[in-house]
């Protein structure tokens, strides 16, 4: 029989605990969150992993702003709020044959972990010929911070992100469809 969740079962996600998003998470989540081990290069200490430095200093996907009123986006998803420090945008162009993701680019205001998670995140859904909508639609922010090799306990909340914006452009393409 399934235990019948309780509040005590969750907590605020917000790993800084200003409880803004109101959203909650299950504190015994089956699944352990990775986050990035700290590495020394020389005399200095970086908490962040090499393939997070690749995608902040090399971001793939990225959407112009000379770009940005010329491109034609089957969906669009906006989340997060300046207010708080991040901003996601996300523009997507889906094949109508296959139903798989062709193309999906991007736009992020905020810090170095919300740029790399958004980038990687933007590869993540058009390798290998595009992942298809219910693909997407299940890729989860532990996904991403995997594959970015983890974050520091306190920037994880930028991969969720990444993955609502997605949501919302799915919405979108899904809604005008």
């Amino acid at each position: 029989m399934a235990k019948i969740m309780t509040k005590s079962d969750f907590k605020p996600c917000c790993q800084t605990g200003d409880k803004i998003c109101g959203k909650l998470k299950r504190t015994n989540s089956p699944k352990k969150i990775q986050t990035a081990p700290n590495l020394k290069k020389g005399d200095k200490e970086w908490v962040y992993t090499d393939i997070v430095r690749d995608h902040f200093f090399n971001p793939r996907n990225l959407l112009t702003p000379e770009e940005e009123a010329s491109y034609e986006a089957d969906g669009v998803g906006e989340v997060g709020s300046p207010a708080c420090g991040d901003v996601m945008k996300v523009w997507i162009k889906v094949d109508e044959k296959s139903k798989r993701i062709k193309d999906c680019k991007w736009q992020t205001f905020g810090c170095g972990s919300a740029i790399s998670s958004t980038s990687v995140m933007s590869e993540m859904v058009t390798e290998n010929g595009g992942m298809t909508i219910d693909e997407a639609l299940d890729l989860k922010a532990l996904d991403i911070n995997e594959r970015l090799g983890g974050l520091p306990n306190i920037k994880i909340h930028c991969s969720i992100l990444g993955d609502q914006a997605l949501k919302k452009a799915i919405e979108d393409y899904l809604g005008r469809a």
